[in-house]
């Protein structure tokens, strides 16, 4: 009866085949909807009041420059805008970052003075406190007349980012703020680096993290002080800020990349304005990083339309060279991407074969590779519509009851490092919903108690260890292999 049972159910749910043709479609579409819905948002781009109001408030906590220091700080660090002294940071609760370079300014000191004859009888401005005791006694009486007059002196003050202030208290409108941007996969950011550093070494363009701390690349190296990352036309390189967070280097690289590819010498784009050669490569950055689930829209949309007037510098272009500037877009978008699609491969391809040579030793870990290739093979089928995971975690769950807890996660943790960024995050998702099924159990069956667990059976893990990034390293370097964090 059962079989009859299967029987049907195999019937009604035929195998799918992967229709390629019909994923590319859908996949430019999706890009061109990414393109089009990101320029209406830039047209009717505002600053909302609250935001406007949060600037003003952290603004108001620091001194006016005069206009005189303000072309000073400009000069000395184009972008700053929240300037302080050291004390001034120091009573907000805040230190300046080692190795920091300060911004010097004219400071005002006012000054008693008074005029004395010099060695030839001629009248000479003295500052009170070098007068002599005898004229003291004529100033006191009343004898000299005594003056307030105002010097400059030097002084220095630094930017909030030159300080350890946490990113989280800068406002949301502060210019080129740092920020961890949403990832749906965090897990992949270092190959996403990796894939473009890739990009940029088959252009023979060397990527550097500026370090204000090493000799050598302070010297040599401009400091990108407020900007993320620059590229240098003369040197062929990038360089990156040493504060930037992780997915923001991914946003840089890919917007530096763009504009390597799309305005070099060689390409017709050479005569396009400034600001629409930053709206292509900022529209690469973008879809690059949707592609891999970076949320970068907000900062995107605000950068294109500060560049582009709200995108009128844009729309006012015949349409037909409109189409060719984002058909490139395109085009230099997808050169990134296989480049890092193909890295990931290598990664999957490599820490699978880690999997299969050192955890297939036993019946209950083989039963459960094979379910996760069934599982793979269901995502693939059905790339293009989704998945449904309740038969495979049910299938999961049969399969954990014959395995301790900790063997399903360091098995599941070492396969998902491999699998977490296909289907759109749908593997993820279901390592989530798996996870949580393992936690319950543990709370049920107390497996976790450190009293309980024997560590001395070889395929037991303890009860804080899994088969994390490092553990996997050591299994590459032993048998000979390249190291997987790259």
């Amino acid at each position: 009866m059962d079989m009859d049972k299967n029987a049907l159910k195999s019937e009604r749910r035929p195998r799918k085949t992967f229709d390629r043709k019909a994923w590319k479609k859908k996949h430019t579409q999706t890009v061109e909807d990414l393109k089009n819905g990101l320029l209406k948002e830039v047209d009717n781009y505002t600053q909302s009041p609250e935001k406007v109001v949060e600037m003003l408030d952290f603004m108001d906590k620091f001194h006016n420059y005069s206009s005189r220091n303000a072309m000073m700080i400009q000069m000395q660090r184009p972008g700053a805008t929240a300037v302080g002294s050291f004390a001034k940071f120091k009573s907000m609760g805040y230190k300046v970052n080692r190795g920091e370079k300060g911004i010097k300014i004219f400071v005002p000191t006012k000054a008693t003075v008074f005029y004395r004859k010099n060695k030839d009888g001629n009248k000479e401005l003295a500052n009170l406190k070098t007068a002599t005791k005898d004229e003291k006694q004529k100033i006191e009486a009343g004898n000299i007349e005594t003056y307030q007059k105002t010097f400059y002196k030097i002084g220095t003050v630094f930017d909030a980012p030159q300080t350890n202030m946490p990113k989280e208290k800068y406002p949301e409108l502060y210019p080129n703020r740092h920020q961890d941007f949403n990832m749906k996969n965090p897990g992949q950011i270092d190959s996403l680096e990796n894939g473009l550093r890739s990009v940029a070494n088959d252009m023979k363009m060397p990527v550097i993290t500026y370090d204000p701390f090493n000799a050598d690349i302070r010297d040599k190296y401009k400091d990108p002080q407020n900007a993320k990352g620059y590229f240098n036309r003369a040197t062929n390189e990038i360089v990156l800020n040493g504060y930037n967070t992780p997915t923001e280097n991914v946003s840089v690289l890919a917007h530096e990349l763009g504009h390597a590819q799309l305005h070099n010498s060689q390409k017709q784009e050479k005569g396009l304005p400034r600001e629409l050669k930053e709206m292509q490569a900022e529209l690469t950055s973008y879809l690059y990083c949707s592609h891999y689930g970076i949320d970068v829209k907000q900062e995107t949309v605000d950068y294109i339309a500060n560049w582009t007037s709200n995108g009128q510098k844009f729309n006012e272009l015949p349409s037909g060279v409109k189409g060719q500037i984002l058909t490139h877009v395109g085009s230099a978008t997808k050169t990134l991407t296989n480049s890092t699609d193909k890295l990931l491969e290598k990664e999957q391809e490599k820490l699978g074969q880690i999997v299969k040579e050192n955890f297939l030793d036993t019946p209950e870990h083989s039963q459960w590779y094979v379910q996760k290739e069934k599982m793979e093979q269901e995502v693939t089928d059905n790339e293009t519509n989704g998945t449904n995971f309740k038969t495979e975690l049910t299938a999961l769950r049969k399969i954990e009851k014959s395995m301790t807890i900790d063997t399903v996660r360091n098995l599941d943790d070492a396969f998902n490092k491999t699998q977490c960024w296909t289907a759109d995050g749908n593997y993820s998702k279901l390592t989530d919903n798996l996870q949580n099924e393992i936690e319950k159990n543990q709370e049920k069956s107390k497996l976790l108690d450190d009293k309980e667990v024997q560590t001395s059976k070889p395929h037991v893990a303890t009860v804080n260890s899994s088969l994390t990034n490092e553990k996997a390293k050591e299994i590459a370097i032993q048998k000979g292999e390249q190291e997987l964090d790259r």
